[in-house]
């Protein structure tokens, strides 16, 4: 009897937390933008920052790589007031889930595509077919009168707002946990925002600058010890956006310098590209400014973006094809600064900083991750790209099966800038691994000490394998993942084996 009594509580604490909006960190997908547009490095396409990533779960679901959640493929049929809605997705069960909700306007934000220009539709329409160039609902409210709420219009990608009473917005659910910010003052000038793993200029950048000019003034900071700053793209810079407040919308216990004014990104608006992104601070909105005009600037640093290499291959009038090295990132030993005749093969090798991974070539010839031979055969420009590794040393990290349960223990031997950890579940070692702690798991040790932790998973199939990594995540939103490691958890007679 009291097993029975002990399962139903079990049951139902578990539907109560299921049924429960799960707030977690998760990084901020990257615009789409790769095009460049200017000679001044530092615009969008010059940094890879989480691509865009899914997964087409072939049930009318597609999944986002980059930030776990689950969206509805298709639009929804017809179209909507906003608490139509709001019921249609509370109502909706789809790919075998019941949980859907509607976007809130941060989540809907990174499906736009910046890359793609008017008449759209702005979004990535290999996973999204049926995608229709107008506006789409968001559950968030307009906080400087609550008669409208935000919503996305996917036939240039401007994020605006629309009157709540008129049936004209088109809908596309979502499921999974709502992130949130979370600041952190390093009372040295930076913010961090451990929930997207992005450091911040804490003040208002002085007086204004030109699209250029931005780019410029970013690159050439050093603050908080840190001269790796940059402008940041579009869904960084409205990652910070606090939509329950205006005048200005943002935490002005952390940013309180803000002005509620417009703020440039470094995503140059594809529709015209004499224009780029900037995001209002008064209340939140996104919109496209000439380049030429002077806005306010905040600088912002790390957040698992990749550090660019480029390297320019061009040919000149006689002949001959010179390589140039822009950054010092890519190691062209001989190949550098030299002529060669035109169709000479050129061996361009990557030469990480210290401390980073080398992840890649784009570009050009150049593919994967070995030296890559490219001929001189005219304008190319090659990149490779680089991801900083964390500082976090880790010792151990093993998995014992328990009664009904995996514990998972680790053990790290220090912790430089260390934010927390993530544990990713998958059913083979080489299957898709599912993150399955709902909050980021708080830090114990320091640069100099070391500490234990244990993580349960009591969500586990018995007699069933099940495969874990471990993610330590520094305070610049680079991540290193350990394992795999696994268990089988067992019952027999009482006893776990």
């Amino acid at each position: 009897m009291t097993r029975h009594l002990i399962t139903a509580s079990l049951i139902s604490l578990c539907a109560f937390l299921l049924s429960a909006v799960v707030s977690f960190a998760a990084p901020v997908p990257d615009t789409g933008q790769t095009q460049s547009y200017t000679n001044t490095f530092g615009e969008d396409s010059d940094y890879s920052c989480n691509p865009h990533s899914y997964t087409d779960l072939g049930n009318g679901v597609v999944k986002d790589n980059v930030t776990g959640l689950e969206w509805q493929q298709a639009t929804a049929p017809g179209t909507y007031t906003w608490q139509q809605a709001i019921d249609y997705c509370n109502n909706l069960s789809l790919g075998g889930k019941d949980d859907w909700r509607l976007p809130t306007i941060k989540e809907l934000s990174t499906l736009v595509d910046s890359s793609i220009p008017y008449p759209g539709p702005t979004i990535n329409t290999s996973y999204f077919p049926n995608t229709v160039a107008s506006d789409y609902w968001s559950s968030t409210t307009l906080a400087d009168n609550t008669s409208y709420a935000w919503d996305v219009y996917f036939y240039s990608g401007h994020v605006y707002y629309y009157d709540k009473a008129l049936n004209g917005g088109y809908v596309r659910a979502v499921r999974g946990g709502q992130s949130s910010n979370n600041f952190v003052d390093n009372s040295d000038g930076t913010i961090s925002d451990t929930s997207t793993g992005l450091m911040w200029q804490k003040a208002t950048a002085p007086g204004t600058y030109t699209w250029e000019q931005a780019l410029s003034y970013c690159e050439n900071l050093t603050l908080g010890g840190h001269s790796d700053w940059r402008l940041p793209n579009r869904n960084e810079l409205q990652s910070i956006v606090d939509y329950s407040r205006y005048n200005p919308a943002i935490d002005t216990t952390y940013f309180p310098g803000t002005v509620a004014s417009i703020y440039w990104s470094s995503t140059t608006y594809a529709s015209n590209t004499y224009g780029a992104w900037y995001v209002a601070f008064y209340n939140g909105h996104v919109y496209d400014y000439g380049k030429a005009g002077y806005l306010y600037v905040r600088a912002v640093r790390g957040g698992q973006c990749g550090s660019l290499g480029n390297l320019v291959i061009s040919k000149s009038g006689n002949g001959t094809g010179i390589v140039t090295s822009t950054d010092g990132k890519i190691d062209c030993g001989s190949d550098c600064s030299e002529l060669y005749d035109i169709g000479t093969p050129v061996t361009l090798h990557a030469a990480a900083d210290a401390g980073s991974v080398f992840t890649g070539w784009s570009g050009g010839e150049c593919s994967g991750t070995g030296d890559c031979t490219v001929s001189i055969d005219g304008a190319l420009s090659v990149t490779a790209e680089f991801q900083v590794q964390t500082l976090i040393t880790l010792s151990s990290f093993t998995s014992v099966a328990k009664a009904g349960q995996v514990i998972l223990k680790w053990v790290t031997e220090s912790e430089i800038d260390n934010a927390g950890f993530n544990i990713y579940r998958a059913t083979s070692e080489y299957g898709e691994y599912i993150k399955i702690n709902a909050s980021l798991i708080t830090t114990k040790g320091s640069p100099t000490q070391g500490a234990s932790y244990e993580f349960a998973d009591k969500d586990v199939k018995l007699w069933k394998r099940a495969y874990y990594k471990l993610e330590d995540i520094d305070l610049n939103g680079n991540s290193t993942m350990h394992g795999p490691v696994s268990a089988i958890p067992r019952l027999i007679y009482g006893l776990a084996k």
